[in-house]
């Protein structure tokens, strides 16, 4: 671990005060023996020793008070300046702190900052080294054991379909579905911890859904599209903005109630809202706090996806930086998400 580029805060208030206050002895000595020069110079040798003294510390305060407290305001004035800029220094490295991104390499240089707060520095490097290898053993855990279920699943794929044709291989296949798409989605939710949306990419978000509904028939008989305008371009990936409204649709027609249609408008604010009447149950004021988390299910006893699809869509939005805002209800779901303009 590298060392921080230091200070003592306190080291620096010692040295300027103590430098302040010899330039305060130095110039009062000259003030007091140009004083004492001038005016007592003609009284020095017939005052007795008593009045002298009297007369010293008279003429002390004449010609020195003003320099002390002249003096004085300076020190103040320092000392201000200087612990405001030593708190200049630990206020970057708090903003500095406050951009890191644990999704990207962490790497902390060495910073400039006051000796007193090098304890906190470190603890705050350690803390985000081990971070980050967590989070690296945990993707690679992820990685390996979406890439290790491939071959069982295939294994049972092959044994199912051997099987011969009712409805105990129908409901076998449809388990085995399920899992398929929970080891996928797994394996894409790490990979979207890493990705970034480059500035080049560009998507057009109303021809992108108007394609997934012309692609799917499903989309086609569950969805009404309410647009007013025939583009949206932003600074987006096609693909995984592909996966985002796949997984918003998907989630929205496996929650909607009975024959009711699920509504996509589209506006010139980039704003893009999926609307339904849901089937929920036990819906409460945190519903909409545990949506985008992973393994949310709506129904808890109904196991129908892999409960992820809404995490990725969260993980694709904020590569997007791209604000989610859910509104549940009694009777509605409905989720906006606001993209920027390019």
């Amino acid at each position: 671990m590298q060392k921080n580029k230091s200070y003592s805060l306190l080291n620096k208030l010692i040295v300027r005060t103590s430098l302040i206050s010899l330039l305060l002895l130095i110039v009062s000595g000259i003030v007091i023996s140009l004083g004492f020069r001038n005016d007592m110079g003609e009284h020095a040798s017939e005052a007795p020793e008593d009045i002298l003294v009297d007369l010293i510390l008279s003429e002390s305060f004449e010609h020195v008070y003003w320099v002390f407290a002249i003096c004085l305001i300076f020190l103040i004035i320092l000392i201000y300046i200087t612990v405001k800029s030593s708190l200049k220094d630990v206020n970057n490295v708090s903003e500095y702190v406050k951009k890191l991104d644990i999704n990207n390499p962490i790497s902390i240089p060495n910073l400039k900052a006051p000796k007193e707060i090098n304890p906190l520095l470190d603890s705050i490097k350690t803390s985000f080294k081990k971070m980050e290898d967590d989070l690296k053993q945990q993707r690679e855990f992820i990685d390996n054991a979406a890439h290790e279920l491939n071959t069982p699943i295939a294994i049972l794929r092959a044994n199912i379909e051997g099987m011969k044709n009712d409805q105990t291989k129908q409901d076998l296949l449809k388990d085995l579905e399920l899992i398929e798409n929970a080891s996928s989605q797994m394996l894409r939710l790490s990979h979207l911890e890493k990705f970034k949306v480059t500035k080049e990419e560009k998507a057009d978000l109303v021809q992108l859904i108007i394609n997934l509904m012309n692609n799917s028939d499903v989309y086609k008989n569950e969805i009404i599209l309410d647009k007013n305008i025939d583009q949206l371009l932003i600074n987006g990936n096609k693909n995984y903005l592909d996966i985002c409204f796949k997984n918003l649709f998907d989630n929205a027609i496996s929650n909607k109630k009975g024959n009711s249609k699920v509504y996509v408008s589209i506006d010139n604010y980039y704003n893009i809202t999926i609307e339904n009447e849901h089937s929920i149950k036990n819906i409460n004021k945190d519903t909409s706090k545990s949506i985008f988390k992973k393994f949310w299910r709506g129904d808890k006893n109904k196991y129908a996806g892999s409960g992820l699809g809404l995490a990725i869509v969260k993980r694709i939005a904020e590569a997007h930086n791209a604000k989610l805002t859910p509104k549940i209800d009694q009777k509605t779901f409905k989720i906006s998400i606001k993209f920027n303009s390019i």
